[in-house]
This record gives C-alpha cells, sequence and structure tokens, in this order.
C-alpha cells in the first residue's frame, strides 16, 4: 500500500497543475511579455526605421571598438549598450521586462534604451496591451491558487493512494507511472468540481 508522502503530494499537485493548463498558459503570457518589451524598445527607440539604424550604428561602433582593443588598449570597448531586459513604465507603474531566451536557453542581449526613453502614459497602446497582460497574469495567479487549494484539501483528507482513488477515482491520472496502482472502488466525496477546475477525466465534453 503506497502512503502520501510529501514528495508524492507535490507530484500530484504539479501534474494538477499541468492538466489545468495554468502552466502553459504561464509559458505563453511569459512569451506575450517578451513581445511587449521588443515593442517597447522599438517605440523607445523612434520606430522600426530608427531602431534598425541605432542597430547598424552599435554594430560599426563594436567593430571600430575591437580593432581599438587589438592595436591600442585591450580595455577599450562599448560598456552597458546591449542588456537583457528593458526597465518601463505604464501609466507610473514601473518593471522590468526581459527579451526572451534564444534556443539554446541563453537570455537575449539587445540595444537597450535608457529609462526615461520607456515612459508611457496610461492612454498609450503598450501601456493598454500590458494592463491586458496583467489582467491574465492575475487570472492565472488565481487559478493555480484554487487549483492548489482544492488539491491540497482532497490530498489531506487521506494517507494512501489507495483511499485518494476510492474517494477521488479520476486523480488516477495525476499519479506518477510509477506508483502502485490502486482498484477503483465507490466514491465516497463528490469530486465534481475539483475535476472541473483541473480538467479531469481527459476527453469529457466540456
Amino acid at each position: 500500500m503506497t502512503r502520501l508522502t510529501n514528495s508524492l503530494k507535490e507530484v500530484i499537485t504539479q501534474n494538477a497543475l499541468e492538466k489545468s493548463g495554468v502552466v502553459q498558459q504561464q509559458k505563453e503570457l511569459d512569451l506575450e511579455y517578451n513581445k511587449l518589451a521588443l515593442e517597447v524598445r522599438i517605440e523607445a527607440l523612434g520606430g522600426e526605421s530608427k531602431a534598425k539604424e541605432m542597430d547598424g550604428l552599435y554594430s560599426k561602433a563594436a567593430e571600430i571598438a575591437e580593432k581599438l582593443r587589438q592595436s591600442v588598449n585591450e580595455d577599450i570597448d562599448v560598456h552597458y549598450a546591449l542588456r537583457p531586459r528593458l526597465y518601463a513604465s505604464f501609466g507610473g507603474m514601473r518593471l522590468w521586462l526581459k527579451y526572451g531566451k534564444k534556443e539554446n536557453g541563453d537570455n537575449t542581449y539587445l540595444l537597450t534604451p535608457c529609462d526615461s526613453k520607456c515612459l508611457f502614459a496610461a492612454d498609450h497602446p503598450l501601456s493598454i496591451k500590458f494592463s491586458e497582460l496583467e489582467d491574465k497574469k492575475r487570472n492565472i495567479t488565481n487559478k493555480v491558487k484554487d487549483v492548489k487549494a482544492n488539491v491540497t484539501a482532497a490530498l489531506n483528507s487521506v494517507t494512501t493512494v489507495k483511499r485518494l482513488l476510492t474517494i477521488w477515482p479520476e486523480a488516477k491520472e495525476l499519479l506518477p507511472k510509477d506508483v502502485e496502482k490502486a482498484s477503483i472502488q465507490l466514491p465516497a466525496l463528490k469530486v465534481e468540481k475539483l475535476n472541473e477546475i483541473i480538467g479531469l477525466p481527459t476527453g469529457k465534453a466540456a
């Protein structure tokens, strides 16, 4: 008989979060914030054309600096030009926005405008987009809390996997593959709400 240890509860809870869709939603939201950072950068630099011009100037400056390092002094460089994030303000709310990561997992470094160029009024399109992302973020955070609270309540009501599957048969989908599969008997607890929150069982019509 497999006992519900704290580590097993953590795995089940994480699997429930994955199943509910919030983990994927958070990943997609992170990408949207990255996209916003790129849009803020372009706007702060004066638009697409101006940004390309500035990127070109930086490339030339970097080439010149490299030649000077080789011929004059190895300490010569173009300092503080490339950064992985920028500091923006939307209607007075300030925060760091990252550009994202490359395919190899490294941070993306770009020519970054100073903070004073990344100030946007509350009615600016980028501020409106930021507010929409913040609303999504709050909804995801609330769903995470909801899933965790309900799953924790179910897990804390029993001490073994067998008993868990007795009161909540659909939890079988959340168990690690190497955990002993207990036979499912008569459910003793209504778990419809919990199943609806997480999205169990798989394939059930909405």
